[in-house]
Parts: C-alpha cells; sequence; structure tokens
C-alpha cells in the first residue's frame, strides 16, 4: 500500500487558484527584491506499507553514497544530501526531505541501500505490532 504520493521536485503542487494568485503577485516586487529567494530543491520520495515493514524510496540521481545521509529520531526519516563545490566554477548543494513514519517500527533493525540513484531505506515492524491471525473457539 502507498503511503505518500510521488511529487515531482520540478513541478509546483500548488492548485489552480494557488498558481493564478502566485503568478499575479509575482509581477510585483517586494521591499525591492530584497527578500526573493529560489525555491529549495526538494527530493522525491515514495513511502509503502506492507504487513512486516515500511519501505521508503528517495530519488537521488547522480549523488555519491559519501554525500548522503540518512537518520531516523521519533519517527520521522530525514534524508539529505550535500555537494561542495570541489572544482572551480561548481556551486554548492544541499537539499534535505523528511518524512513522517507510523509508529511500531523496529528502529534498531533498518537497512538502506542505494543503487541506481535510488535509494532504498527499509523499515522492519516490531513483531508485536504486525498483524496475527487469531483462532476462534
Amino acid at each position: 500500500m502507498k503511503l505518500i504520493r510521488y511529487d515531482y521536485p520540478a513541478l509546483p503542487s500548488a492548485r489552480d487558484f494557488d498558481r493564478l494568485l502566485n503568478e499575479f503577485w509575482t509581477g510585483f516586487p517586494r521591499f525591492g527584491g530584497l527578500f526573493e529567494t529560489a525555491p529549495a530543491p526538494r527530493i522525491a520520495a515514495d513511502l509503502y506499507e506492507n504487513e512486516g515493514s515500511v519501505l521508503a524510496r528517495f530519488e537521488l540521481p547522480g549523488f555519491k553514497k559519501e554525500e548522503i545521509g540518512v537518520q531516523l529520531e521519533n519517527s520521522v526519516l530525514t534524508v539529505s544530501v550535500e555537494r561542495k563545490g570541489e572544482k572551480e566554477g561548481e556551486s554548492a548543494f544541499s537539499a534535505s526531505r523528511s518524512v513522517s513514519l507510523p509508529d511500531g517500527l523496529d528502529p534498531e533493525a533498518v537497512g538502506a541501500k542505494y543503487e541506481d540513484g535510488v535509494l532504498s531505506v527499509t523499515l522492519p515492524k516490531r513483531p508485536e505490532v504486525k498483524p496475527r491471525l487469531i483462532a476462534i473457539k
């Protein structure tokens, strides 16, 4: 069962009315353009759940394992990437994505695998949380 919808990072998630208002207000500079910033980059994520575990998948094409950080704290999984501009003319890049997870996961048995630009984090459920069959007498 899929828990969150894929959100392509390059497309705005606003509805038509929000987009209309945003287009209207972009023509008026606020405070002389002093506080205008570029939108923060966002990591695409999918979250799936089955009877034994929760699987989180993050799209991180072009990154090395050393540039990726994974942290689990208080049922919130945070994936961050950071690339420093090593060569001249190369700019630094950083982004992060946090996902709230359901309760009942075993934090000691979490596993992560990075392959072909996709980070897969497997979060197994604790045995007492898994559904069990109850016999009727």
